[in-house]
């Protein structure tokens, strides 16, 4: 955020987008639950031509393909998050040592 002259860190702010992008990765994560529901076709959903041309097996292939993407990106969102919320604590500890470094400057 821009302040004054410079820049200022806001840690609630950066805390709230993680947990926000927390939240994000198990609404993927429940709508994936769905979708796995849903590719338990059972055998000959489509009839002998899907059997015999391998359409039914291009199917699966092709669903658990894109399964796999939204398991990527709920991966992705996760590791955001995590960085997100290891960025702040360390800038925060880096702070608080700022401050008791100057604290002391000005006491010797």
């Amino acid at each position: 955020m821009v302040e004054g002259h410079g820049f200022r860190f806001d840690p609630e702010a950066l805390v709230t987008f993680a947990d926000s992008t927390s939240r994000m990765t198990g609404m993927i994560a429940e709508a994936r639950g769905g979708l796995d529901a849903g590719l338990d076709l059972p055998a000959g959903v489509f009839g002998e031509v899907g059997d015999s041309s391998g359409f039914a097996v291009a199917f699966a292939e092709c669903t658990h393909g894109m399964l796999a993407r939204v398991d990527a990106v709920g991966q992705g969102i996760d590791g955001l998050a995590a960085a997100v919320r290891t960025y702040c604590n360390e800038r925060t500890r880096q702070d608080e040592d700022t401050a008791l470094g100057l604290q002391r400057a000005e006491n010797a």
